[in-house]
């Protein structure tokens, strides 16, 4: 049955092997915050109420906002980026860079901190640095 399902594609295969990289690369990162974005409805189920000295109280397992996009696209950057980039500067970097471009994108530039602000263009240039001395050979 597998072997069946699979022959119409090996005649689809190479225009689907077509479509560069780039083309899909953003679509796979949303599917990816899309795949994360589960953990906020558990945090939401997760919420107990326990009794203590008949005090009742909630306690939250997860602390990421993921309906909120700035926070939780950049927390899902960084989630995927430290495994793929095997660094976590190189993860911790694109969170902050796209934290504070999806804040900029969104007109709320006024709410990042201006630490956050130098903390991206520095990452910024951490990471052009090493593409600028490839593409104009500086030392």
């Amino acid at each position: 049955m597998t072997g069946a399902l699979f022959f119409p594609f090996m005649f689809i295969a190479p225009l689907i092997g077509m479509v560069p990289p780039q083309a899909t690369a953003p679509a796979l990162i949303i599917v990816g915050w899309l795949m994360i974005s589960v953990l906020t409805e558990v945090e939401e189920e997760a919420e107990e109420e326990e009794l203590e000295g008949g005090v009742r109280r909630s306690r939250k397992l997860a602390g990421i906002d993921f309906h909120d996009i700035a926070l939780g696209l950049s927390a899902a950057i960084v989630i995927m980026f430290m495994p793929f980039s095997f660094s976590i500067t190189d993860g911790i970097a694109a969170g902050f860079i796209v934290y504070v471009l999806v804040r900029t994108f969104q007109g709320l530039w006024r709410e990042v901190h201006p630490l956050m602000w130098a903390a991206a263009i520095a990452f910024a240039i951490y990471f052009a640095l090493p593409l600028l001395q490839q593409e104009f050979s500086w030392i």
